[in-house]
Order: structure tokens, then C-alpha cells, then sequence
């Protein structure tokens, strides 16, 4: 028998993991029905949220900490804070209409009633507990507590569709998820996913209407043969950027289809099929006796009637005009600003916003770092500099970035109060003018160092504008009756007129020496018109002849600018984008083209039955006048038959839990004859904003008393998150002896608890300081046929880690592209051991634990050819400390790989570089077969250099003891399900010291 060394016991410590971990561990002994555990621990990690690691990843902000209140409607409780009161109302009244409605069409009304959080604005959106969101997000519904969640939209058009859109997921999930056991039913969507075109399309058909910017999207997929399969659109999570939005509009045009050729009652007798179905096809067949390639040929034929002869009478924006934004797939450009310097546009083709500038045929980035979280869709030139609205961390600024002279590359951030900004122009008089939204309300302000003038001052949402200086007005875009119309605003009286009256969008205005410009959604089509004759409220009708279509493009036209000299530069929905082009006014439009022939046109899905209002004439043929209307025009506002009942009952908001997911999996299970009693639970509740979450997770083996447990407590209220974790593990061997009897010669414990703080400094900047104790203990036989032969170690670690966590990389789509992170944590322990015999006190061995750490990791990644080919750069280094340090591996696959062994030290430093480049970006290939089925979107290979050193003294530390090593690899992202992203790597190293190969092969993420 021997006595531990100090060296031995720094061993053992390290083999069973530093204070700081602590993961579940699974128990190494016999694992009943391992499919099926598999399975639930998959799920079961999927819902949990753990309070532990500071791992790589941007911060969710909570700015504020709101004053909960609610109040209830006969089928809703809605939440809102103190600001949003005087709304409550109104969107109420939106609530019950839409549930109505709904209801009406799906067949089904909740059992329960839905929960609505209701946000200000965006930023507030964000800060929300529940799920991280970001900009492109409008509103986002969930099944646990039947919640829908959305920011307030100054657009009674857009705040219907949102509300409309999350209530039929809501009456949805009743449908998916109801019954007595619901997270039953949500594991079995995870498996056996319900297509989400179906979801979406049907959340589309209910609240949308079909007008001529999801029109374009079809058009644009029908044309440039972007459509999907039915069976690649099971989920989106392998789409691309703006692909997203694309499959929303082609899946709300499926159920379209569905209504006009089967009939509208088709569509929710499909949805209603999946508590009964597993699959899509079988619910296909059921209902419409079709599969989904049988679907997939329909539709084509469909989009083929609906759209050919109409875009073959149109213009192609590749033939009428000149692309100058860059060429990215499935990105968007927006706000195009012609002026004598250059053209100006802002675009996210490189993963983020940012203003560029086109001058003598070259592009120039003003931002070539993430700088901004979002930039508005508007920008303005004065005096040299650029000037646009933007936020950082969730702060709303006015940008001025210098592009000429003196103030070239300088940058003035100026503090704002407005919630959003759709046009900027600076004002003849000083300061600025905007669209924008400020408390809720939508006008035209003056901004001038600060102070803010509401020039239309009313209930009215205002996209656009043109300001006219001779004459002293604003022309703008206003919504009413749900659709868009020319308003003109005399300053220096107040007085409003309304200057169109059609049934399609105007908006846009934009005036120049040859006219008004405008875009208009006539003939289904949104083109750029020129009026010749300036609109005036006394006019009553200008002749046709003063309106000309200058582009009839094949799809839609978003955006546009004109400059003094008469250029024009539009956004354009084309090949999947949206692009920025120059137009060549001296082609001009075709005489001859044709009108939209969607009988939908204008109305949502679930109205489709009523007449549509385009026929098959040719737009030119068609009035296009132009009236004005008395200013008594009737502003928004929810009919009094749509309203909520008038008293509402105001309550705080009381913290009240309630369990989110219940897996209580208990069985008995045979493994070499023998019957044990198996639990694998799992359970998470949380209040109604998520302030509170908590999770247990627990499996045990009765025979063995086998036990892995992990439970977690996270308090979101403050800005500053507060957790309690505590976790640990059993693990047991057992041998049967010459009379069957069961002998125990090994018996492993651990339980870690402790304290989590995490503090947000910004998006990309956190802390976090974790406090905890763990406790191990360890029994073995080293030789089981001798009771004398009993070996124990038993510790104690009280520990404290505090980390620095920056995270700057920028992600397209599944890949790091550009940026940087960094990690840098310090960790202390102290605490005792004690090791030995149990029969021979003598021989045993006691000792303090204490220690020092330090951690640090640095990654660089380097746009060689955006997007395909980056250089990725690590720098990593451990390095600990004191009495009993803990020592580091560097044979492993993330430090050096091809090097099998290495004697483990307490300092180890590693240097990676890898260059990564696509083989084949796009193979969107679904194997559906597979269990489970897998999605193949891309495959990348590596070229990759390791180097490293792991040591004892600093000294140690030079180059003739430097392990390096050179190979190449392979990455192939994947999704399971067409949602879980895995990626699969395999890599073969070579030692550029030391002789032999060797491969890897692993699966999940890569640094």
C-alpha cells in the first residue's frame, strides 16, 4: 500500500474536475433504455437555461425594471406598464375582435385565456425576460403560458397584423398542444415537428392582407425560382438572412391556394389534423388528398398562371438600371440618397447595418466594425456629413458622421427620445425634420439641438414626407382606412388636406423641379410615379396624362431618391434581395403592361371569399385620380362594436408560479436479468414575466442508487441577474462475487452549490461572479478480493471565479464571419483533502487545498473574401498557482491536435490559426430519412496550425519544447430537424516534431 503524494492528490482532484465545473455527469454503469434517455436529456437541456459559465455570446440588456400592471378582457389578460395605459383600450378592443375572428375560422376557442405583454417600444420589447429578441422581430408567441408578446406599433395597420398574426398561434396551440399532459405534447413537436409553413402561412392567411410587398416577394420567387419545398420548410432555422421573411410570404401564399382551389374551410381543417398526425404528408392526404410534392407542383402551376404573362409585360430592374449596392444573397439595402458626393445607401449584406457610400463606380464602408445595433431606413446630407438614427445598447442616438473636409471620419452621437425614424430631411431653417414615433404617437417633428416641435400633432400614423419650401407645406404619406394616402400640412396655419383618395398605397412623396414623385401600389404593382402638375387640396382631379409610371418593374419598388439634377436610385425586391439601382430614365417603362391579376389582392386569407378588386385590364387603362377630401376625414379608430367592455379592473401585477414543463418519467427496466426502478424527471416553472425561472432535473437507478441532480434558481428583475445552482452526482461500480452476492468496489461523489452573479455592461461586455462550495468523496477496492484493500479520498473546495466576457464576432447566418471575443477569468479555491486507507489510518494522508487560477482566451477572426474564406486566430492560456495548483492537458482536440500524450502541467499556452472556406455554401440537401432527419446546408474545409507548450516554471517556456502541428478538416453544418443546428467536424493533424497522424472526429460547435 502506498501513501498519496500531494502530486497524486492534484491528480485526482484534476480527473474529477476543477471546484468550478459543474455539469451534470451521467452515471458509467447500466443504462436502461438509452434511446429513450437520450432523447429526454436531449429535450430536457434544450428548456433548461443554465445560470452557470461565462460562455462566448451577446448580452440580452434589460434597460428598465417596469411596473407591472394588468387588467382583463373577456378572452385576455393583457400586462402593460403604467405608459401604455391610456392605449389599453383600443388594443383590447383589437384582442377580442381578433379572437373573434379567429376563433370563428379555426373552429376552436381557448379553453384558457392568453396572455399579452404589451412594450412601448422596440428597445423595451427587448428587455423582455422571457426569450431574447432582436430587431426583426415583431412580436413572438409561446406555448408554455400561452403568452403573446409584442411592442406597440404606431400603425393601426401593422399593430392589427401583429396582434392577429401571435393570437392564431395562440388558438394554435391549443390545437397542437392541448389535451391533459402539455409538455408531452412539446416534446413530441420536437421530434415530429408541425411544418411550420403551415404554422406561419396560416398566422400569415389570418391577419395579413395580401398587398403588393408580398405580392413582389412571389413574384420575385416565382421569376428567380427561389420557392421552396414543402418538405425543406418544416422549419426555417436553415434559411438564410432574408430567406426568412421570403418563406413567411411564399407559405402565406400556399394557404392562399389552398382556400381558392380547395375551398377556405380546407386550411383549418388542415391545421386541426396534427394532434392526431405525425406528419404533413398524412395530413395532406387527409385532407386534400394530395402529399406535399403533389402540393409543391400545384402551387408552381399556380404561381405560373397567376404570374407569367403579367411580369413578362414588365421590366426587369437589370434591364432599366444599374445595381449599386453590393451583391449579396438574401440581404437587404434600404434608404438611398443621391448628392453631388456619391450615393449613399445603408445595407447588412456584411451582417450588420451599416451607411456606405458609391462614388465613381467604388464602394466605401463608413462602419467596419459592428458599431450599431440597428440604423433607421432613413438618411440625410448636410454640411459635409452624413446623417442618420441609429441605437447602441438599446440607447437611441442622431448620427452625424463627417464625409467631406474637415469632419471626414469623425462621428457626433447626439442622444434622442424617438422610439423609431422613417425619414430624415434636414429643414431650410436649421435642425431637422423627421418621421418618427415619440410616446406612442407617429408625426412629423422639427428637431432642433433638442427641442422638438410636433408639426401634424394628431392620432394619424405618418410614413413620409416631402417638405416644400415655396410654398410653405409638407406633403406626407398618412394611413387611413388601412391603407396609405397624400396628405398636404400647411405650416404657418395648420391646416390638412388630403391630396389622394384610392384604394391603394401612396406614400413616398418626394418633390423636384419636375414634379411630385411618388410610389403607388396601383395595378398591384408598388412602381415610381411622376405627377408633372403639383397636387394642391383644390384641385378635385388631375388628368391621367399628368401621371406617368417611370419604372413598371417586374416586382416591387420599396424605396427611392431623386436628386437635383433628376437621377433616380430605387430599392428593389430582386433574386431574393433587396438591391439598390440607378434608374436609366431614357429606357421608360413598357407602354403595354399589365395589372396584378390576384383576385386577393387587398384582403387577408380568411377574407378571400369576398370579390377581389383588380381584374385582368391593363393598368394604363385603368383612373388613376387624384381628389381632395375635407380635413373631417375620420381619424383611427376601433368601432365601437369591436371595442372591449369600457371598465377594466387595474391590478399590479402579482408574482404567482406556475410549472412550464413536467417530464416525471418513471419505469422499470431490465438489464442482465435483473428489474431496477429508473426516474429521469425534469421540471421548470417560472412566473408570468420570467422574473422568476427555475428547473430541476434528477435520474436515479434503484439497484445501484445511481443519482445525477441539477437544480437552478435564476432572478431576472434587476439588471443585474442573481442565480443559486447546485448539481451533483452518484457514481457506483458493482462485481458479483463466486456466491452472487453484489460487492461495491467503486463509489463516486460530488455536490456543488453556490451563488451566480451576471451584470451586462453592454451587448458585447459582461461580469460574472460565481461563489460556490463542492464537496467530493471517492471509495474503491483496489483488489476486490480483500476487504484489507480499501483506498478513500474525500475534499472540500470553497471557490469564487470572476470573469470578464467580451463577445464582438459577427455571425451570417450559421458562421462566424468577422470580430473578436475574449474571456479572462480568475478563479480561487481553498479547502483540505484527506486520502487513504480506511483500514490503516496511518497510511492516510491530509492536506489544505489552495490555489490560484487564471484563464484567458482570445479569438480573432479575419474576412479574407466575404463571406466564404476567413482566417480564425486563438490565443489560449491556463495558468494556476499556489500549494496544490491544478494542472492542464494539452493533448486534446481543442489545443494540439495529432499530439497523444503529454505530461499535464500547471501552465499551458496554445496558438491556433485556421483558414476556413467554403467547398460547397449551398447544399440545402434534407435527408429525411434519417433518425433523426438532417438538413446539410453547408460544408467548409480547414487548413489549420497548432501550437503549444504546457509547463511548470516560465522558464520551461521556449521553442525547442514548443509541440506544433499542422492538418486539415472539414465542417458541415447541419440542422436536426431543419431547427437544432449541429455541426460535424473531422480533422486529421500531423506533429511537425514527432511522427504519426492523428484524426478527430466530433460533433457540436468548434472555437
Amino acid at each position: 500500500m502506498t501513501v498519496p503524494t500531494a502530486e497524486d492528490v492534484r491528480s485526482m482532484r484534476t480527473s474529477q474536475g476543477s471546484a468550478a465545473g459543474s455539469g451534470v455527469f451521467i452515471s458509467r454503469t447500466k443504462i436502461p433504455s438509452f434511446t429513450l434517455i437520450f432523447f429526454f436529456t436531449a429535450f430536457s437541456a434544450f428548456f433548461a437555461r443554465s445560470a452557470l459559465g461565462a460562455d462566448f455570446g451577446k448580452n440580452q440588456l434589460y434597460t428598465k425594471t417596469f411596473d407591472w400592471q394588468s387588467c382583463e378582457t373577456e378572452h385576455c389578460k393583457i400586462y402593460f406598464y403604467p405608459s401604455l395605459r391610456g392605449k389599453v383600450e383600443n388594443i383590447a378592443g383589437e384582442i377580442e375582435s381578433a379572437e373573434k375572428e379567429i376563433s370563428d375560422f379555426i373552429g376552436v376557442r381557448l379553453k384558457k385565456k392568453a396572455n399579452f405583454l404589451f412594450f412601448e417600444t422596440h428597445p423595451d420589447f427587448q428587455s423582455n425576460r422571457l426569450y431574447p429578441v432582436g430587431w426583426g422581430t415583431g412580436g413572438f408567441s409561446e406555448p408554455m403560458k400561452n403568452r403573446f408578446v409584442m411592442p406597440f406599433y404606431t400603425s393601426p395597420r401593422e399593430m392589427r397584423h401583429i396582434i392577429a398574426h401571435e393570437y392564431t398561434h395562440i388558438n394554435s396551440f391549443d390545437i397542437f398542444y392541448g389535451g391533459f399532459w402539455r409538455s408531452l405534447s412539446l416534446v413530441r413537436t420536437m421530434v415530429y415537428p408541425i411544418p411550420l409553413w403551415m404554422q406561419e402561412g396560416l398566422a400569415e392567411f389570418c391577419s395579413d392582407i395580401w398587398d403588393p410587398e408580398d405580392a413582389a416577394a412571389l413574384r420575385d420567387i416565382y421569376i428567380n425560382d427561389l420557392s421552396l419545398a414543402a418538405d425543406d420548410m418544416i422549419s426555417f432555422s436553415h434559411l438564410e438572412g432574408y430567406r426568412v421573411y421570403l418563406a413567411y410570404k411564399q407559405s402565406q401564399k400556399m394557404m392562399i391556394f389552398i382556400a381558392e382551389k380547395y375551398g377556405e374551410k380546407k386550411v383549418p381543417e388542415l391545421i386541426r389534423q396534427f394532434p392526431n398526425v405525425w406528419e404533413q404528408n398524412i395530413a395532406l392526404k387527409k385532407v386534400l388528398d394530395i402529399n406535399a410534392k403533389d402540393l409543391d407542383l400545384k402551387f408552381a402551376s399556380y404561381l405560373d398562371d397567376l404570374y407569367a404573362d403579367v411580369c413578362a409585360s414588365r421590366n426587369s430592374p437589370d434591364v432599366i438600371a444599374e445595381p449599386i449596392s453590393p451583391e449579396f444573397s438574401f440581404y437587404r439595402s434600404r434608404a438611398p440618397l443621391l448628392t453631388e458626393h456619391g450615393e449613399f445607401f445603408i445595407s447588412d449584406g456584411y451582417g450588420y447595418d451599416e451607411p456606405m457610400m458609391r462614388k465613381n463606380g467604388k464602394i466605401r464602408r463608413f462602419l467596419k466594425k459592428n458599431y450599431f445595433d440597428r440604423i433607421a431606413p432613413a438618411l440625410e446630407y448636410s454640411d459635409g456629413e452624413l446623417i442618420f438614427y441609429a441605437w447602441k445598447n438599446a440607447k437611441a442616438y442622431i448620427v452625424y458622421y463627417g464625409v467631406e473636409g474637415r469632419k471626414k471620419g469623425k462621428m457626433r452621437r447626439i442622444n434622442a427620445p424617438f422610439a423609431d425614424v422613417r425619414q430624415i430631411k434636414a429643414s431650410p431653417v436649421g435642425g431637422l425634420l423627421l418621421a418618427a414615433d415619440l410616446n406612442c404617437h407617429s408625426d412629423i417633428f422639427l428637431w432642433d439641438d433638442g427641442n422638438i416641435t410636433n408639426l401634424t400633432d394628431d392620432a394619424d400614423y405618418e410614413d413620409s414626407f416631402a417638405f416644400d419650401a415655396p410654398r410653405q407645406r409638407i406633403i406626407y404619406s398618412c394611413e387611413r382606412d388601412k391603407q396609405l394616402d397624400l396628405r398636404e400640412l400647411k405650416i404657418a396655419s395648420g391646416e390638412k388636406n388630403w391630396l389622394t383618395s384610392t384604394e391603394y398605397d401612396e406614400r413616398r412623396p418626394v418633390l423636384s423641379k419636375e414634379g411630385l414623385f411618388f410610389i403607388s401600389a396601383k395595378g398591384g404593382f408598388s412602381d415610381i410615379y411622376l405627377s408633372e402638375t403639383v397636387p394642391i387640396a383644390t384641385i378635385v382631379t388631375v388628368p391621367i396624362k399628368t401621371i406617368e409610371n417611370l419604372t413598371a418593374i417586374k416586382t416591387g419598388i420599396d424605396d427611392f431618391a431623386v436628386s437635383d439634377s433628376g437621377e433616380i436610385a430605387f430599392v428593389c425586391q430582386w433574386k431574393g434581395s433587396r438591391q439598390v439601382y440607378l434608374l436609366n430614365r431614357s429606357t421608360g417603362p413598357f407602354k403595354d403592361y399589365l395589372s396584378s391579376r390576384e383576385e386577393n389582392f387587398l384582403k387577408r386569407g380568411i377574407d378571400i371569399k369576398t370579390a377581389g378588386r383588380l381584374s385582368k385590364d391593363r393598368g394604363d387603362d385603368a383612373d388613376y385620380s387624384v381628389a381632395g377630401i375635407t380635413e373631417d376625414a375620420p381619424v383611427f379608430a376601433v368601432p365601437e362594436s369591436e371595442r372591449a367592455a369600457k371598465p377594466f379592473n387595474f391590478q399590479p401585477y402579482k408574482t404567482q408560479w406556475s410549472l412550464d414543463l413536467i417530464y416525471p418519467l418513471a419505469m422499470f427496466v431490465f438489464s442482465e436479468g435483473d428489474a431496477d426502478f429508473y426516474l429521469l424527471n425534469y421540471f421548470q416553472a417560472s412566473d408570468m414575466m420570467s422574473r422568476h425561472e427555475t428547473s430541476l432535473f434528477l435520474q436515479w437507478l434503484s439497484s445501484t442508487k445511481d443519482m445525477n441532480y441539477d437544480f437552478s434558481y435564476l432572478y431576472k428583475k434587476w439588471k443585474t441577474n442573481v442565480g443559486f445552482f447546485a448539481s451533483g452526482y452518484r457514481d457506483t461500480r458493482w462485481t458479483t462475487l463466486e456466491d452472487d452476492s453484489e460487492l461495491l468496489i467503486k463509489d463516486n461523489k460530488k455536490n456543488s452549490a453556490g451563488l451566480l452573479f451576471r451584470r451586462p455592461l453592454d451587448r458585447e461586455n459582461r461580469l460574472e461572479l460565481q461563489i460556490g462550495r463542492t464537496d467530493r468523496e471517492r471509495l474503491g477496492f483496489g483488489d476486490y478480493t480483500s476487504s484489507a484493500n480499501v483506498s478513500f479520498y474525500e475534499d472540500y473546495e470553497n471557490y469564487y471565479m470572476l470573469s470578464l466576457v467580451r463577445d464582438k464576432s459577427v455571425y451570417r447566418f450559421m458562421d462566424v464571419v468577422n470580430g473578436s471575443r475574449s474571456n479572462i477569468s480568475f478563479l480561487q479555491s481553498r479547502g483540505s483533502f484527506e486520502g487513504g486507507e480506511v483500514l490503516f489510518s496511518t497510511s492516510s494522508a491530509k492536506g489544505d487545498i489552495n490555489y490560484d487560477s487564471l484563464y484567458f482566451e482570445h479569438q480573432l477572426f479575419l474576412p479574407l473574401r466575404f463571406p466564404g474564406d476567413i482566417l480564425a486566430l486563438r490565443l489560449m492560456g491556463r495558468f494556476s498557482w499556489g500549494p496544490t495548483p491544478e494542472v492542464f492537458d494539452l493533448s486534446r482536440w481543442d489545443r494540439v491536435r495529432g499530439l497523444r500524450t503529454f505530461p499535464e502541467r500547471n501552465r499551458l499556452a496554445v496558438f491556433s490559426a485556421e483558414y476556413r472556406f467554403y467547398i460547397f455554401p449551398n447544399i440545402d440537401y434534407n435527408l429525411w430519412w434519417l433518425l433523426p432527419p438532417m438538413f446539410f446546408q453547408n460544408l467548409k474545409g480547414v487548413l489549420f496550425y497548432d501550437g503549444g507548450e504546457c509547463f511548470s516554471r516560465t522558464d520551461d517556456l521556449t521553442r525547442d519544447n514548443l509541440e506544433h502541428s499542422v492538418g486539415f478538416g472539414f465542417r458541415m453544418n447541419t440542422l436536426l430537424f431543419q431547427t437544432y443546428p449541429l455541426m460535424i467536424s473531422w480533422d486529421r493533424a500531423r506533429m511537425l516534431n514527432r511522427d504519426g497522424y492523428e484524426t478527430y472526429f466530433k460533433l457540436g460547435i468548434n472555437w
